[in-house]
């Protein structure tokens, strides 16, 4: 399995920064083709991660039960502490965004569709529902500059500080886990921050960002920008 991830990484074209790039270094059919040499378990958890980030683009049941189903079938089934930690982070972040959406709305938390969020921020924020940045800014202080953009309707800001974030982590990730799984996966996400970030000039970027922007877990915690 390890000549097979070198000859994979090693396939891949460098990525720009995506605050930098110009194109996208690989188009998806090149890529898929590269991926084919993962392993079928490799291959599934890839799938599944895909699934949880960005679960509208892959048909996946809009409903939360849907989305903490598969997250309890990763958290079941990865055989990659790394990618866990990753998608994990992923969530919270969209279970804070989907929070301080409904909140912005003027929605009580008793309102919210159960389960509205998922990981250990959700009974922090309900017991918190009153409080700035429901206490968790000091701690991690990207939560008050979500709320700032959510506050201002800022989806570009907001969708830039996402992809910022995530990018870090990503490539911690792929750092810390040269030629394996964790660095392939981490790749592909950040292709994808890539390929979403090119799409933002104008109304276009715009629409791209409010699509990023309103994956929350309940309909009412949905972002709108008219």
């Amino acid at each position: 399995m390890a000549a097979r991830y070198y000859t994979l990484v090693a396939s891949l074209p460098a990525l720009e920064y995506f605050e930098r790039a110009k194109t996208i270094p690989i188009n998806r059919v090149r890529l898929e083709q590269r991926l084919a040499m993962l392993t079928p378990e490799d291959a599934a958890e890839r799938r599944r991660c895909e699934q949880l980030i960005a679960w509208r683009m892959h048909r996946v049941q809009a409903k939360a039960t849907g989305i903490e189903e598969l997250y309890d079938e990763l958290r079941a089934t990865s055989r990659h502490p790394s990618v866990l930690e990753y998608v994990e982070d992923r969530l919270r972040m969209r279970t804070v965004i989907s929070a301080l959406r409904a909140r912005r709305f003027g929605t009580a938390i008793a309102d919210l569709e159960r389960p509205w969020g998922l990981g250990p921020f959700v009974s922090v924020i309900e017991r918190r529902w009153e409080v700035p940045d429901f206490g968790l800014a000091t701690a991690h202080p990207w939560v008050s500059h979500f709320r700032g953009c959510i506050a201002r309707e800022d989806a570009r800001e907001l969708g830039r500080a996402v992809f910022e974030r995530e990018w870090r982590i990503l490539s911690r990730i792929a750092d810390a886990h040269p030629f394996g799984f964790p660095e392939v996966l981490s790749y592909v996400m950040r292709r994808d921050i890539v390929a979403r970030w090119l799409v933002r000039d104008g109304a276009a970027a715009v629409r791209r960002f409010v699509t990023l922007t309103e994956e929350a877990f309940d309909e009412r915690a949905r972002l709108r920008f008219d």
